[in-house]
């Protein structure tokens, strides 16, 4: 017997098919981000968590003007990766994260 598994993306919703039984949508947690820089500033921020750290810096981008590139975050003393989705850092719903400048 040959199980076919289709993955359906539609609106940021997954839903898994198996055998034609519809398993129901895959929620993705919603994570509150307050970004603070040196200057002791905070800004808000609601990502999904498969969005990825470069999500977020363009998201900053937008109300900083600070490019993407000169942004580095850092959460729980780690640096956090561009291409890595929020996920990968098991952040809790409502977290702080710590804004510092590339000045090279």
């Amino acid at each position: 017997m040959l199980k076919i598994l289709v993955t359906v993306i539609l609106l940021n919703t997954i839903l898994f098919v198996d055998s034609g039984v519809i398993s129901g949508p895959k929620q993705s947690k919603i994570h509150e981000i307050s970004v603070k820089a040196i200057t002791g500033e905070i800004q808000k921020f609601k990502l999904s968590e498969d969005q990825t750290v470069e999500d977020l810096k363009r998201m900053i981008m937008k109300i900083t003007d600070i490019p993407v590139e000169k942004q580095i975050l850092f959460f729980r003393s780690e640096q956090l990766d561009d291409s890595q989705p929020l996920r990968m850092y098991k952040m809790d719903r409502k977290v702080t994260v710590e804004l510092f400048l590339r000045y090279f």
